[in-house]
């Protein structure tokens, strides 16, 4: 079959209850045996109004960020085409003013939903670039960065490298690159366009 097994209930109609069988999802049944791959996070969010990621729309509690003043979520979620991790991949989100450097990958993030990791972390507004690298397979790693405001930064998979990030979209960093969002190679934080569209 070039399109995957296609399951079947040998002896009886209601043997195989297909749906969601992860009590963390939104849709969730107990009564499901087979796991269709149908589950719904959607619902999972912070319901803290005190936290830094508080989502209003969540119905289900996930987790909270609370950060010191001046810091502000930047969160990624991550994940792996082939299901084994990411095999020694890392991400690395560095600051161009203070060069710190937040670290994280697939295989230790600060939770898991269903097949996405996602690592929740406070830093400071400004001027960062974002590097994908390492591991054995980094052809399989894929990434969302994201902050507390709902602004998405880079969606990709694979290795990257030095992709530049104006966290917070506060204009001061200078950045050169695609400004046109109707390309492939746009990016929010760029300022200056380079003709690279």
């Amino acid at each position: 079959n070039p399109f995957g097994p296609s399951p079947i209930s040998l002896g009886g109609a209601d043997l195989c209850v297909f749906g969601c069988d992860d009590d963390m999802a939104c849709n969730y049944d107990a009564e499901v045996n087979f796991n269709d791959g149908s589950c719904d996070y959607s619902c999972v969010g912070c319901m803290d109004p005190t936290a830094a990621n508080f989502d209003n729309d969540a119905t289900m509690e996930g987790d909270c960020v609370y950060c010191e003043a001046g810091t502000y979520v930047m969160g990624i979620d991550m994940t792996d085409s082939a299901g084994d991790g990411w095999n020694g991949a890392s991400y690395y989100f560095t600051s161009l003013e203070t060069f710190e450097v937040v670290s994280g990958d697939f295989d230790n993030a600060q939770s898991s939903l269903g097949d996405i990791a996602t690592d929740l972390n406070c830093v400071a507004l400004g001027c960062y670039t974002f590097t994908v690298a390492g591991g054995s397979a980094v052809g399989e790693v894929g990434y969302t960065l994201f902050d507390q405001f709902g602004t998405v930064y880079v969606s990709g998979s694979g290795a990257l490298e030095g992709y530049p990030i104006d966290l917070g979209m506060t204009s001061a960093c200078d950045f050169e690159g695609c400004t046109d969002s109707y390309c492939h190679n746009y990016n929010p934080s760029v300022t200056i366009d380079d003709g690279s569209c």
